[in-house]
């Protein structure tokens, strides 16, 4: 009888251990190097207590023990606070923006008092033009310009401040090629519509720039417009621009995929 009384307190204080456990940045490298994947950790993270240290020192040695962007982001995410709820329920309504959607960028709008959901096309640059020169005397630049067909993008919106939902993995489909929203830069297109310079009615965005003395890949920095992104489940992600958008056209891109890059476009015609 003994023995059993003994056995049941040991049981209830390992439960009582296991429920007043708070993870910290040793446990994701040691759950990380059990071999886990990111959405095992993910999803502990989001029902945890968590105590993470997120400060630069952190999130170097984070990063150099292998640890992904995303669940990095999940991380700085809970601020050290309480433990996060766990991801709402999927409803399968499409205009759910909790619920699983084709991977990509979804607009969500109110339309008569309801929320709709509209998935913004996905374009692939007609062409990727040089242009430009370096001098004699290292001066000038050569740009890489991507120019997509047409002078409007197919979603038009009225909103300065749109919400848009980014949906980086449904089943085997990857949101070409990113992980997160660290990877993704919105930007403003130059357009260019048809006249005697120009042959063709376009969008055009540079997205590579070299000099004399070195060069830069990536969207120009000049037309990037910055974003806050909330994580609302795994691999869910909302998505607000920090300012107003002008009137003109713009484009989600996720970098380079597969030799191409990839624009999730709308145009912004303010009232």
């Amino acid at each position: 009888m003994l023995g059993l009384i003994l056995l049941l307190a040991a049981a209830r204080a390992q439960v009582s251990l296991a429920a007043e456990e708070t993870l910290n940045n040793g446990s994701i490298v040691e759950l990380q190097k059990l071999g886990l994947g990111d959405g095992v950790l993910l999803e502990k993270i989001k029902t945890s207590k968590c105590d993470f240290d997120t400060s630069l020192g952190g999130l170097k040695q984070l990063k150099e023990a292998g640890i992904s962007s995303a669940v990095i982001q999940a991380m700085l995410a809970t601020k050290g606070s309480t433990p996060r709820a766990a991801a709402p329920t999927a409803s399968g309504d499409v205009n759910d923006p909790a619920a699983p959607h084709t991977a990509g960028v979804w607009i969500h709008e109110m339309v008569g008092g309801k929320g709709k959901m509209t998935l913004l096309k996905s374009e692939v640059p007609a062409e990727i033009s040089h242009g430009g020169f370096i001098g004699p005397w290292g001066i000038g630049k050569v740009a890489q310009t991507a120019r997509l067909t047409g002078t409007e993008s197919e979603t038009q919106l009225s909103q300065r401040k749109p919400e848009f939902y980014i949906y980086f993995k449904n089943g085997a489909m990857e949101f070409a090629g990113a992980h997160g929203p660290q990877e993704i830069a919105l930007a403003q297109f130059t357009v260019l519509a048809k006249d005697a310079k120009n042959n063709a009615n376009q969008r055009a965005v540079d997205v590579a720039s070299h000099g004399a003395y070195g060069g830069t890949s990536g969207i120009d920095r000049k037309v990037t417009r910055p974003f806050d992104a909330t994580m609302i489940a795994e691999e869910i992600y909302k998505i607000v621009p920090k300012d107003d958008l002008a009137d003109g056209e713009y484009g989600f891109c996720p970098g380079i995929i597969g030799g191409q890059h990839r624009f999730f476009t709308f145009g912004i015609k303010g009232k």
